[in-house]
């Protein structure tokens, strides 16, 4: 509106120079006037909008109005029609009366607003194909008819609608939410990289839920070394990065430790290090868990390194304090038999320590899904049982 008022000034300022011999204009300004013809004057006022706008189209903005207008009226009727569809979802019909009572104004034709109360009321695909017919109810039909692919499991047609949407609705944020995760059920990693890139420019993401989606991306799209830089709390990145750059592995695992201690990470360590005397591998133990050394595993990694090299003596002594300190946990217990039966031969009291491993209910060293609280031993984009993408967290 600034721009209109402005270019309406310079307009009414032209005319108020013309002087009335022939097609001339004068200007005074300081004591001094200059003479030329409107002409010039009009392509010098031209060239001033033309800087103003930094190279955009001079007066573009003029004959974009009616559009921004019906694309404003629009994402208000959107936001109302996503708003009441999921309302009607969730059953919750004291919000739907309120919503119809404060928003029905923003409907034009009666009859479409007819139409959007039966839909809201009887959410039906037939009632959906006829929100499809109407300009103002478009969008809503769309909706409706993905919601309803997405019921079926009919993930092509859902693409389909999210498509034909997409073409014509580029500002709707649920249908750009929608496609992320179509595209990723679909395990279409490349678009799925595209669409949370649009997301976030948009800012209709958070960062911290970004850096976990794009991460979980990178991981499946076999790019881990960008993975591990935006998520290295996920010891899944690492050992990914390690695998695939094994002249750096040392340190990559030993990075991935001081974020998250993870016992997959100490055995691909262990692997690493395998060529090395006994003596030196239990140094090269120590170094790894001196990165996190409160991290309970540290103790559990000591004693597996120091059983590697038969000191059994040293594997109990990191075994006890591990057990006075923490909850006892299946691998504890077990690697305490072990200790018991080939240290000292001492069979009766090992098969003691395996039965605690059986009795025990603490969960250790599994990724929990943040949604539905599924725990399970190795990573995975998805949670498998509430399809939660990037919800999986390592607990030790």
């Amino acid at each position: 509106m600034l721009k209109l008022i402005l270019f309406a000034i310079s307009m009414v300022f032209v005319g108020y120079l013309i002087v009335t011999d022939g097609f001339m204009v004068s200007v005074s300004a300081f004591g001094y006037e200059v003479t030329l013809s409107i002409i010039l004057l009009v392509v010098l006022v031209a060239l001033f909008f033309y800087i103003l706008h930094v190279g955009k189209k001079p007066f573009c903005w003029l004959f974009g109005f009616k559009e921004r207008r019906d694309r404003k009226h629009l994402m208000k009727k959107e936001g109302f029609l996503t708003f009441s569809l999921q309302t009607v979802l969730d059953q919750n019909d004291s919000a739907i009366e309120k919503i119809l009572h404060q928003k029905r104004n923003i409907f034009r034709k009666k009859d479409t607003e007819q139409l959007l109360l039966t839909a809201i009321f009887e959410p039906t695909p037939a009632i959906f194909e006829q929100l499809l017919q109407h300009p103002d109810t478009e969008l809503a039909g769309i909706r409706g008819l993905f919601l309803e692919a997405q019921k079926k499991g009919d993930l092509t047609e859902a693409s389909k609608l999210l498509n034909r949407a997409a073409q014509k609705y580029t500002a709707v944020s649920w249908l750009r939410q929608a496609q992320f995760d179509l595209q990723v059920l679909q395990n279409d990693w490349e678009g799925a990289l595209k669409t949370i890139e649009d997301l976030k420019k948009r800012g209709l993401i958070s960062k911290p839920d970004y850096l976990l989606k794009k991460s979980a991306i990178l991981l499946c799209l076999d790019r881990p070394e960008e993975a591990f830089s935006l998520d290295p709390q996920n010891p899944a990145t690492g050992l990914a990065y390690a695998q695939k750059n094994p002249s750096k592995a040392k340190d990559i695992l030993m990075q991935s430790w001081k974020e998250t201690p993870c016992w997959d990470t100490y055995l691909a360590f262990k692997k690493v290090i395998k060529e090395e005397t006994p003596a030196k591998q239990i140094k090269w133990v120590e170094k790894l868990v001196s990165k996190n050394p409160t991290a309970k595993l540290s103790l559990l990694a000591l004693a597996d390194s120091a059983m590697g090299a038969e000191m059994w003596g040293l594997a109990k002594e990191h075994l006890d304090v591990y057990m006075q300190t923490y909850p006892l946990t299946e691998q504890a217990a077990l690697m305490m038999a072990h200790v018991e039966r080939a240290g000292w031969h001492h069979e009766a009291t090992a098969k003691k320590w395996e039965e605690k491993a059986l009795e025990t209910t603490e969960k250790s060293g599994v990724f929990i899904c943040a949604n539905c609280n599924h725990t399970q031993r190795d990573w995975s984009a998805g949670c498998p049982v509430c399809n939660t993408f990037a919800g999986l967290r390592y607990t030790a």
